[in-house]
């Protein structure tokens, strides 16, 4: 973050940037899931913005864990080019 050093920021911010392409991506489903959740509940308006973030960090998590880490795994893979 602007040339910050990763020890002044909290690890969890740095992990919500880890996992910020799957908040990117899952933030519209995940909202649509607590509206639809919370649609008879008559406090809904008050609780769904906790439960679309509370959704999204969890559904963003499994992605980055089960999806983009594998793949990231074998990027490292060909990243390396030895020269002659």
């Amino acid at each position: 973050l602007f040339g910050i050093s990763r020890s002044v920021l909290p690890p969890q911010l740095i992990y919500l940037g880890k996992i910020s392409y799957g908040l990117y991506v899952f933030h519209v489903p995940c909202r649509e899931l607590a509206r639809w959740l919370l649609s008879g509940f008559r406090y809904g308006q008050w609780f769904r913005p906790l439960l679309e973030m509370a959704f999204t960090i969890v559904v963003a998590s499994l992605s980055y864990r089960y999806f983009e880490k594998p793949f990231l795994r074998l990027k490292a893979r060909f990243e390396f080019v030895k020269t002659r």
